[in-house]
């Protein structure tokens, strides 16, 4: 057993990424990252007793390029008994019609196909190949954007049915793997332009770190992600009772002295107790409202620092009757003693 396939299989005992006969979608571009990951994974199969299937998707952005990589990974998955799926999309014109950029679109398309493929194929896991360099990455790009952290813990093994088992293996460890066992795989000359923010960081400011400040920079910024996710995760769990301690469900007029508000559970609304809420430290009550936002869009991608001080500064001023407009077509509002985020109403324009 080579040291790499030992490392993995570590990971995976560790963090409990798979389990005898599970079934896994695995994510594969075509690329040096995600042909090490299905050859390991198809070398694990029969210890492991896997049901795997590839996916690969075609963003539609690259043309006859894009095609020859999807030939390339079905001709490959077929050599290696593995059944592959190729999906192709127009990833422009879904940024497009979801008015956001290409990445963020060709992102949101990737998860959600390969979300598809599980729930069809039955399968427990969905195995992508994020490494080492990735994560650093991750963290220099959350660090430029004023992440919190959330963003410095970055990628976790394991999100739900997402699972990471290349993330403590480093670039220079895959491609001694894929030269050793002669695995094939092509490249993206798109991955070479220092067009998009990620890219610069991969090909321009990860390497001047390297070089002038930090030789081991990938270990060190992997080693502090995975100190601030062993605490996102203990404070995740402080915030959990926080909110149980500052939510109020079902809150009519005829309670509470004829002070409540008129609100019903199902309403996708969330009410808070201003005086439980300003008894929490300050940075559980940004982890609370963050929470709260989480749940009611399913991610806080568009949500802003200051999106997140706008709601408590709602909950500090007194004055009542003001709103507060945030992403995910929500609005916040204070009424008398109660912070309330909300859908946001849309009036509609009288009939003639």
């Amino acid at each position: 057993m080579s040291e790499l396939l030992k490392k993995v299989q570590k990971a995976i005992d560790d963090h409990q990424l798979i389990q005898p006969g599970d079934g896994l979608v695995i994510a594969v571009s075509g690329g040096p990252d995600s042909m090490a990951l299905l050859h390991l994974l198809v070398v694990l199969r029969p210890d492991w007793d896997l049901r795997l299937q590839v996916v690969h998707i075609n963003h539609g952005l690259r043309g006859e390029e894009a095609e020859r990589e999807a030939a390339f990974v079905e001709e490959i998955s077929h050599q290696w008994s593995v059944p592959a799926k190729i999906c192709r999309v127009n990833v422009y014109q879904q940024a497009q019609a979801w008015k956001c950029s290409i990445q963020e679109a060709g992102r949101r398309v990737r998860y959600q196909l390969l979300d598809e493929a599980a729930l069809k194929h039955g399968c427990q896991g969905i195995a992508v190949a994020h490494h080492a360099q990735d994560q650093a990455e991750t963290i220099l790009e959350n660090i430029l954007r004023g992440s919190g952290p959330n963003g410095l813990g970055a990628m976790y093994y394991r999100r739900g049915k997402i699972i990471r088992p290349l993330l403590n293996i480093t670039r220079t460890e895959i491609e001694a793997y894929l030269e050793a066992n002669r695995i094939p795989f092509c490249l993206d000359p798109s991955n070479l332009k220092p067009v998009y923010l990620r890219n610069r960081i991969r090909l321009e400011l990860l390497p001047h770190l390297e070089e002038k400040y930090n030789p081991n920079l990938i270990q060190s910024l992997n080693r502090m992600a995975e100190i601030m996710r062993e605490e996102n995760d203990l404070l995740d769990s402080l915030t959990q009772e926080a909110v149980t301690r500052c939510r109020i469900f079902d809150l009519f007029p005829e309670q509470n002295g004829g002070e409540g508000i008129r609100l019903k559970s199902g309403q996708e609304t969330v009410v808070l107790l201003i005086s439980s809420l300003l008894a929490e430290p300050k940075a559980l009550q940004r982890r609370l409202v963050r929470q709260v936002l989480e749940e009611m869009v399913g991610n806080l991608r568009e949500f802003t620092y200051q999106h997140i001080e706008s709601i408590l500064e709602l909950a500090v001023n007194p004055v009542g009757g003001r709103k507060v407009y945030i992403p995910g077509n929500l609005q916040g509002r204070r009424e008398k003693k109660w912070l309330i985020i909300e859908p946001r109403l849309v009036r509609r324009k009288k009939e003639r």
